[in-house]
């Protein structure tokens, strides 16, 4: 029997963060943070905001902050359509969204329920087998794998995310490269 849980990387704009989860969560963790007539859009976006912007150093950095960070990843992942097995390495991309000209004022709306500048696109990559949280080299691979798997995905959408997003500067990497 293995002795390690799944492991996590949630990749927002500014921060990456990975930690293992033994259990994924059944209940919303940050529900007195949130809008009492909270929905699915409402956690990305929040989850989102933590982990972009000049705070999100400071939100990994505290320990309260970073449990519920993982635990917001843990329990949105819960809520996808396919779950990953207990040993897998799930990457998370939660990436700034686009808006569209004209629709501004409805994005901001919806950014500013749960005090957050931009919405965001949640994105769960495929899950890698065969990683342990202490071997770096195969934490490197996983990630590298999880991304390549989802370039067909991300390149079809890339105009539903901000310019200034990440994803826009990975994708320009991979076309250089090619």
């Amino acid at each position: 029997m293995k002795d390690y849980a799944m492991i996590i990387r949630a990749m927002g704009e500014m921060e990456i963060h990975s930690f293992s989860c033994a259990e994924l969560p059944k209940t919303c963790p940050v529900e007195a943070l949130l809008p009492e007539d909270k929905d699915r859009a409402d956690m990305i976006n929040w989850l989102g905001a933590q982990l972009d912007g000049a705070s999100a150093a400071e939100v990994i950095a505290d320990d309260t902050r970073r449990a519920q960070v993982e635990q917001m990843a843990a329990y949105l992942l819960s809520q996808t359509e396919h779950v990953p097995d207990d040993d897998d390495y799930v990457l998370l991309l939660i990436l700034r969204e686009k808006w569209p000209v004209g629709s501004k004022a409805k994005f901001k709306l919806k950014a500013e329920r749960v005090s957050a500048e931009f919405t965001y696109h949640f994105l769960v990559c495929p899950p890698q087998k065969g990683v342990t949280p202490d071997d770096d080299d195969a934490l490197q691979t996983a990630e590298t794998q999880s991304l390549a798997a989802m370039l067909p995905v991300l390149k079809a959408n890339r105009k539903h995310f901000a310019a200034s997003s990440g994803l826009q500067q990975f994708l320009q990497q991979v076309a250089q490269q090619r």
